[in-house]
């Protein structure tokens, strides 16, 4: 449909529920979509068993070679396993689809004979000899000659109301008559330049068609096929043949045009925002390609520069929108395109195409592409990020963001306390896109997360929001992607670099390890505390960072007596952040391993003495406990001593407990 090009498309994932500002949730689909579910209402009854249909198809596939040169053994053939009227049409039908080559040559033959002597064909004459072989098999069957939109039809091309090609049968069934087309039974492979290029691709949606859908492509009327042409016919000609280009799956997948109904768009500022809306949970994506303006055949690959990343693909509400930029003035072609999603896309011959657009840009304005380097970034909350049980609480549905300041904030909901989100920010907007590293911070707090996004140049950036899925704590998939657009540019405090969540991980929940903290500590006069529940046969460690550089003596880790709490307490001698990291184990033999990372933020220097430089636990131990030791002190103890010379001296002092028989 529309423009055929070899360049690969990929859909992007999206959601139809909508999610509120709290909770938010996908909407229910279909857990297998069977080919069944195609079919339109008349269809679904006149095939009840679709097994039976398949069983039919391969008694046709199956057909001997050499039997296509007689038509009376062919039909006998074809016939000896079908029980009633629709089995006949229906093995007839699949027999001459499989069996018979399209060839689109001038030349070619197109009689009966001629083609089931050389098994070619072109459009026309798969109408003519299915009409033969229908009425040796005693079957009512009739051609359909009318003007159509074949494969790189474009919305606005130029078909002549007179030149019609048979392209379509109808078929007679309990006194009422059903459509067969032959239009789509055949494909231009993927990778072709050349009309006579072609590969086998069964249609389901050819045989007893939708008449919704035939009536989209084919200029036929059912109950007035021979009228004459009359003004008013042609006006309505013209408006079909302008109409927006609807596929099998348009119809199938109950989209509706919210918008733009028409196919051919005009806008004289480059830009257009196009709307749909769907019955089925759908991935959506666009193809949008420039024109080739010399070549005019339908029968021709007509696409020029692809620039499906000028398309950004969101969700407002109930419509799935289409945010197009034109690079510049011209002729575009763009395919919206959908599809079931997962595993359950698609049925055989089904294309994820659904709907073409003509636009034709006639301003001056020129417009870059959205942020990307590939085609199929889903913009806004990915579905896969709702089911998981994760929720953007304050974010727009329309994924771009109006940075009023240099700093933007996002608040998440997790799932449970364990989940955790990675980000990365990219500045699209200058001559090389440029990773802004440290403009991210994001915070955990139980199952709520807030991320900062730094905003310090005008223009536009790119926030990719990745959240963690798998019980391995390293599975992370796309969970959202958002447009950043400011119009200021501002002096900014960078974060230290790290895209995951300050706070606790995975691994502080799973050894028993608990918090009531903030995962991003603003110190006042230069010292702060953190205070962490244990169990007692856990051990920690700790390190802590300003600029890159390790200040222990910064940091004073005290354990209570109980042996089930531990406090650490900060002295920060310098103004900016520091990176305290936690490690964790259980006794000997196990190695300590990360557990967690806190961000502290110092807005005042302390100007008095630091911590001893040892990263150790101060306080008791469990071997004090075990050996019978209890203790009412706290670990971090300062008391006036007084000496003969007369004055008062502050001292720190340590004191170590030694069991006799079990030497430290």
């Amino acid at each position: 449909m529309g423009c055929g090009t070899s360049k690969q498309i990929t859909v992007v994932e999206n959601r139809k529920t909508r999610v509120n500002q709290e909770c938010g949730g996908a909407s229910k689909i279909k857990k297998h979509f069977r080919m069944e579910d195609t079919f339109w209402e008349k269809k679904k009854i006149l095939i009840p068993d679709y097994e039976r249909m398949k069983f039919l198809d391969q008694h046709a596939l199956d057909t001997p070679k050499e039997l296509s040169k007689n038509a009376d053994q062919l039909v006998k053939h074809l016939l000896k396993v079908t029980k009633n009227t629709i089995e006949k049409y229906r093995v007839i039908f699949r027999w001459e689809a499989e069996h018979v080559d399209f060839n689109d040559g001038n030349e070619i033959d197109t009689t009966v004979s001629s083609i089931l002597e050389t098994d070619k064909s072109s459009l026309g004459g798969y109408a003519t000899l299915y009409k033969y072989l229908c009425e040796l098999a005693g079957l009512e069957c009739e051609i359909i000659q009318c003007p159509a939109k074949y494969g790189n039809y474009l919305p606005g091309d130029d078909i002549s109301l007179e030149n019609a090609t048979p392209n379509s049968n109808k078929i007679q069934i309990k006194k009422q008559w059903y459509l067969c087309d032959w239009t789509w039974i055949t494909k231009a492979c993927d990778n072709s330049e050349h009309s006579d290029d072609v590969k086998k691709l069964w249609n389901e949606s050819s045989f007893i068609c939708d008449p919704q859908h035939f009536i989209c492509s084919h200029f036929y009327d059912q109950e007035n096929e021979d009228r004459a042409v009359s003004q008013s016919e042609i006006q309505e000609f013209e408006k079909w043949k302008d109409d927006a280009q609807k596929t099998f799956g348009y119809f199938t997948y109950g989209i509706n045009t919210v918008s733009h109904h028409e196919g051919v768009i005009q806008t004289p500022n480059n830009k257009v925002l196009l709307r749909i809306r769907a019955t089925y949970d759908l991935d959506y994506g666009a193809r949008f390609v420039t024109i080739d303006e010399e070549e005019t055949s339908q029968t021709m690959l007509r696409c020029g520069e692809d620039y499906s990343n000028n398309v950004m693909t969101f969700e407002d509400q109930d419509d799935v929108c289409f945010d197009v930029r034109l690079p510049c003035a011209g002729s575009y072609s763009l395919t919206l395109v959908g599809k079931l999603p997962d595993a359950q896309q698609c049925v055989q011959g089904m294309s994820s195409d659904l709907l073409c657009y003509t636009i034709k840009g006639t301003g001056n304005e020129t417009h870059h592409s959205f942020p990307g380097e590939r085609f199929g970034w889903c913009w806004g909350v990915n579905r896969r990020f709702l089911d998981k049980g994760f929720s953007m609480i304050n974010a727009p549905l329309i994924p771009i963001l109006k940075a009023d300041s240099s700093t933007v904030i996002l608040n998440v909901k997790l799932p449970n306390r364990e989940s955790s989100l990675m980000c990365a920010l990219e500045y699209t907007s200058g001559t090389v896109d440029e990773k802004l590293l440290r403009c991210v911070s994001g915070e955990k707090n139980q199952d709520r997360a807030m991320l900062h996004i730094l905003i310090p140049y005008k223009g536009e950036y790119h926030l990719k929001i990745m959240a963690q899925i798998g019980d391995d704590g390293v599975s992370y998939i796309d969970a959202a992607h958002y447009l950043i657009q400011s119009q200021q540019a501002e002096d900014v405090d960078e974060f230290p670099e790290n895209k995951r969540l300050w706070g606790p991980s995975r691994g502080f929940y799973e050894i028993g390890l608990e918090t009531d903290g903030p995962s991003r500590i603003v110190s006042q006069n230069g010292t702060c505390n953190l205070r962490i529940s244990k169990p007692s046969d856990i051990d920690l460690l700790h390190s802590i960072e300003h600029n890159g550089s390790k200040c222990l003596p910064s940091v004073f880790a005290d354990g209570i007596h109980t042996g089930l709490e531990m406090t650490y307490r900060f002295r920060l001698p310098s103004v900016g952040y520091y990176w305290f990291k936690l490690f964790g184990k259980r006794h000997e033999p196990n190695k300590p391993k990360q557990i967690g990372e806190w961000l502290i933020e110092n807005t005042s220097a302390w100007k008095d003495d630091l911590f001893p430089d040892n990263n150790c636990t101060y306080g008791p131990n469990d071997d004090f406990h075990k050996i019978g030791l209890r203790s009412d002190l706290i670990s971090y103890h300062c008391r006036e001593w007084y000496v003969p010379i007369g004055f008062a001296e502050e001292r720190r002092y340590g004191f170590v407990a030694y069991n006799r028989n079990r030497w430290k």
